[in-house]
């Protein structure tokens, strides 16, 4: 589960993505955990800082910024409240 602000311009894959890179996994977890290639979750980590504003590709700064916006997830599932 993840909780997020309603007011952040994610879609549920990107949210879904999101939170598990907040729990702390990487591209190649998250690819296998939503099955999708990992060039796909990529990806989907470069629209998340488009839309965020994260100038920084570095995943650990994404999910910094994904934290301080009150994204938290549960270590259960990637799977969004």
């Amino acid at each position: 589960m993840c909780r997020c602000s309603e007011e952040e311009p994610l879609t549920p894959q990107l949210k879904r993505v999101a939170c598990l890179l907040v729990q702390g996994h990487k591209p190649a977890a998250i690819a296998l955990k939503l099955h999708l290639r990992v060039q796909t979750v990529k990806n989907y980590m470069q629209e998340i800082g488009r839309r965020l504003g994260v100038s920084s590709g570095s995943m650990y700064a994404l999910a910094k910024v994904l934290i301080e916006r009150g994204y938290r997830a549960d270590e259960q599932s990637g799977r969004e409240e």
